[in-house]
């Protein structure tokens, strides 16, 4: 397993084996190439950050029209994790700004958004040179160029922003005003227009969208309600003939109370809608005031509004979850839990992590619970001769996944049903805490309902031996899935009782041969995902009555697959394989999908 390397007090060295064996590419010394197109080269190239020269164990290089420095060398300078991933990818993380290198092409990404580079990353004297320029400017570095002297100097940005994290499918960057002590998120596509007066946003034909930032100084006796009386004045100052004031809401859903004022204006023959929050916090007055078309997608709009202002944090009152986010909790003393590797809070993997260690007390297992956002997946870790190890999925795409780790029962929730603990491990004090961290998926990869859970364990070789043994005849995904249907009407007994405290697993629905409604969907699920055929559990109500049944993804498109319907109507012919969803549903209320 390979390592970060973590300037500061935690260095962790990271070796790239095979080096020698891979192929590289022709290396081009900064004395005979073309220099880049931004920087006039002559005579040594020297690089600074900050004003403080970065030595090279190996001369920087020009490649194409580009600078390429050792990887490592600057990743310690600068303050960088870097990662050799496959033996291929170059990944470095700094402040949630992911940047992907490939050894083999010129494609790049940040933040999954990939992009073509002059030329990518290459090996040379065992070290792996990267391409400077394109570093700094994801990173949102200044870079200089002093011609008498020349240096290449790199500073920081003055921008302050940042990749934050994603909302839906946008990506928002974070905004941190040390001046001020706060910090909020915007729009990845967003730019700071007037920086002086703080203004954010984007302008072009097609969308007009700002966010202004104001701050004051107030008494602390003076109510919230005041200031927000003073700023719809304000707000009508502007244009006093062309601005009308719609609402006003309270709400205390946001990290401090706030009004919401909403307004509209006409500028011209432009009609723009207008958003203000009002916060206060003891002697400090803010205001977001939010400006953009009338024509704009009400929805994305609303949704970047809310979003922006949700995000916003006095930051020198908050703990930074982002940034901070590692905590062990009593239990993890309790039991002398030992991790094989160590965690560190956002570390970075792809799609997946391995969570092994070994405890000095007896305890049965470990529930881990995978969140983000509103959406969880429960993984049960068994624990046997005081040692533990489980792969654990990250199923929800790029970006961060908050992980939960608490102490459970032998078998996780088929044995107990527990509820899923709110992911605060600064407040949650339940008795069974054990650890809680976060890790950040490089992966774009939607693999949702592919993966193993608790009542779906399709990485079981028995679970996997039975789909595939059952289904290796066939050559699409389609006749697999129906072939295994038609197994399940034939040899398994359905069992009338539809509710039942404690539910068997599916290994336990195979050994027995018999199942209820519930159970039944958790073995179909099983046994498709894991001959890799997507596969989701779906409740649904009627007639006040709960009802289970499956979907399949299947050549892009979900279809219904209804063992309960099929054992109860007795026809036997896959009558209910491939249903309509469109009829499913409409016959079905309170339908949800279940997180297994």
């Amino acid at each position: 397993m390979k390592k970060w390397l973590i300037p500061g007090a935690i260095v962790i060295a990271i070796t790239f084996w095979g080096l020698l064996s891979m192929s590289h590419k022709d290396i081009v010394p900064v004395s005979d190439a073309q220099p880049p197109s931004n920087i006039q080269y002559s005579g040594d190239l020297k690089i600074q950050y900050n004003n403080s020269e970065i030595t090279f164990s190996r001369e920087p290089q020009v490649f194409g029209n580009e600078v390429y420095v050792p990887i490592n060398e600057l990743a310690n300078s600068l303050g960088l994790y870097v990662k050799l991933e496959s033996d291929r990818y170059v990944v470095l993380y700094q402040n949630n700004t992911f940047v992907k290198l490939d050894l083999e092409s010129n494609i790049a990404s940040v933040n999954g958004k990939t992009s073509e580079i002059s030329s990518g990353p290459f090996y040379s004297d065992q070290r792996v040179f990267a391409p400077l320029l394109f570093i700094a400017e994801a990173y949102r570095y200044k870079v200089d160029w002093k011609k008498e002297t020349g240096d290449l100097i790199l500073t920081d940005s003055t921008a302050g922003s940042q990749f934050d994290f994603i909302e839906s499918d946008n990506f928002y960057k974070r905004v941190d005003l040390a001046d001020l002590g706060i910090r909020f998120s915007i729009p990845v596509h967003w730019d700071p227009i007037d920086e002086t007066n703080r203004y954010f946003g984007y302008k072009d034909d097609f969308e007009y969208f700002t966010m202004n930032l104001s701050h004051k100084k107030t008494s602390a006796s003076e109510r919230l309600s005041t200031l927000e009386e003073n700023a719809e004045k304000d707000i009508l100052k502007l244009s006093p003939s062309s601005t009308h004031i719609s609402d006003v809401v309270h709400t205390k859903d946001l990290s401090l109370d706030a009004y919401i004022i909403y307004s509209t204006s006409i500028e011209g023959k432009q009609k723009f809608n207008q958003v203000t929050y009002v916060f206060k916090e003891k002697e400090d007055a803010y205001i977001l005031h939010f400006k953009f078309g009338s024509y704009m997608d009400k929805k994305t709009a609303e949704s970047i509004v809310s979003t922006v202002s949700s995000s916003f944090q006095i930051s020198r009152l908050t703990i930074d979850a982002r940034d901070e986010h590692y905590v062990e909790f009593q239990n993890f003393y309790r039991l002398g839990i030992q991790l094989d590797e160590p965690v560190f809070a956002n570390e970075t993997t792809n799609d997946s992590f391995v969570f092994k260690g070994r405890t000095n007390f007896s305890t049965e297992g470990f529930n881990v619970v995978v969140s983000k956002n509103s959406q969880s997946i429960n993984f049960y870790v068994p624990v046997k001769n005081k040692q533990f190890e489980q792969k654990i999925y990250l199923p929800f795409g790029l970006g961060k996944h908050d992980i939960y780790v608490e102490e459970a029962q032998a078998g996780g929730l088929f044995s107990k049903e527990k509820d899923t603990p709110n992911f605060e491990p600064i407040i949650n004090y339940d008795e069974n805490n054990v650890l809680a961290f976060s890790i950040l998926n490089t992966s774009n990869n939607h693999i949702r309902y592919l993966i193993p859970s608790s009542r779906v364990p399709s990485d079981l070789t028995k679970m996997s031996d039975l789909g595939n043994l059952l289904s290796y005849k066939e050559e699409t995904s389609y006749k697999k899935a129906k072939v295994i249907y038609q197994w399940i009407e034939k040899n398994i007994q359905f069992d009338k009782k539809s509710n039942s405290e404690d539910l068997k697993s599916p290994v336990a629905v195979f050994e027995h041969s018999s199942a209820n409604e519930e159970e039944l969907a958790y073995f179909y699920a099983t046994l498709l995902r894991s001959i890799g055929i997507p596969c989701r559990i779906v409740t649904g109500a009627y007639d006040n009555e709960g009802h289970f049944w499956n979907e399949l993804y299947i050549n892009g498109n979900w279809i219904v697959a209804d063992l309960g319907e099929e054992f109860q109507s007795g026809d036997g012919i896959t009558t209910y394989f491939n249903l309509s969803r469109d009829k499913q549903y409409g016959e079905y209320t309170n339908i949800k999908v279940l997180e297994y």
